[in-house]
């Protein structure tokens, strides 16, 4: 299953609908981003990955998270 990060315009068309004001993005968990791996570290007392950015749990996600390399 993939998830994916969209925006929306605040506005309806004609028909209800809320078009998108940009391309949906894949949205990448942690336990899924190649740069969340072994080379974890531990900054005040968190742990962060390479990008440098903290994490709780492999569920969390940032904008910066890219799909590991199959």
């Amino acid at each position: 299953m993939k998830e994916y990060i969209i925006k929306i315009g605040d506005e309806p068309d004609i028909m209800g609908n809320y078009p998108l004001t940009e391309k949906a993005k894949e949205l990448v968990r942690c336990k899924d981003c190649q740069h969340q791996d072994d080379l974890r570290y531990e900054v005040g007392g968190k742990f962060v990955c390479r990008k440098g950015h903290g994490w709780n749990t492999d569920s969390f996600f940032c904008a910066d998270g890219e799909p590991k390399n199959s």
